[in-house]
């Protein structure tokens, strides 16, 4: 049995989501890696303690608050890009592979010309009257 012929593809999806993931990965582990170093030189046995006398609470303080922007609003959208851009490429996988080429699939269709929302996946064939 010929194997089918796949669904034709108009227009693929933009690298929008996998720009911001990474530029949400990027800036949670600057805040991640900024706490570590914070976290390491305030531990007063470790070789590379660094006492800061009179500003030693500010240093609680500013742990505190690279550790939650690190990881609950930088990585938390980070997260929610990537299950994204996973579901995306599913969806037009499963299309492309099950959908003949009389069907065409346009991914990523934007919807006005300032960029802003857009449909993930539009997909043309024929009609199907209904008797």
């Amino acid at each position: 049995m010929a194997a089918p012929n796949k669904m034709r593809i108009l227009k693929t999806r933009s690298n929008y989501l996998e720009r911001k993931a990474s530029k949400n990965l990027l800036l949670g582990m600057l805040f991640l890696i900024t706490f570590l170093v914070l976290l390491i030189t305030s531990i007063d046995i470790l070789p590379f303690y660094i006492d800061l006398g009179r500003y030693e609470t500010s240093r609680g303080l500013l742990l505190g608050l690279l550790f939650i922007l690190g990881s609950l609003f930088l990585m938390y959208p980070y997260r929610k890009y990537r299950s994204g851009l996973i579901g995306e490429k599913k969806v037009s996988t499963i299309f492309s592979e099950t959908l003949g080429e009389e069907y065409s699939l346009q991914d990523d269709v934007t919807l006005d010309n300032m960029g802003r929302g857009n449909i993930d996946h539009i997909v043309v064939g024929p009609l199907a009257y209904l008797q």
